[in-house]
């Protein structure tokens, strides 16, 4: 069964090379999903998360994600939320859009102060 292309796009650059995380629309379960065709392609369960995001246009490049991070940390600063996972960019438009048109997010996972952590 073909998916449509669904958005987000999670994005994550680490020692390991590029990561990117597709998400499969609500009406599926890790049993009803169809089986990836590629074997470089994981179905893997997500559990739920608090994320804090922070839009921006743009290409999403190495720059924009750093200059999108910092912005993000300095909003959670002075509140309660601590970033707890390194941040990821999130895409939601094609490639091929104009780069100010793009809504891109900066995104990281948070938990309150005194919350412990997995």
């Amino acid at each position: 069964e073909k998916i449509p292309m669904t958005a987000p796009v999670e994005t994550a650059t680490g020692a390991g090379g590029v990561r990117m995380r597709f998400f499969l629309p609500a009406r599926y379960t890790a049993a009803t999903a169809p089986r990836p065709t590629d074997a470089r392609v994981h179905l893997i369960p997500v559990p739920e998360e608090t994320m804090a995001v922070l839009r921006f246009s743009g290409r999403g490049a190495e720059a924009d994600l750093a200059r999108s991070t910092a912005a993000l940390r300095a909003v959670l600063a002075p509140t309660p939320w601590r970033p707890v996972a390194h941040p990821v960019i999130l895409f939601y438009d094609p490639p091929f859009a104009l780069p100010f048109l793009r809504r891109t997010e900066a995104a990281v996972r948070v938990e309150r102060s005194g919350e412990a952590g997995p």
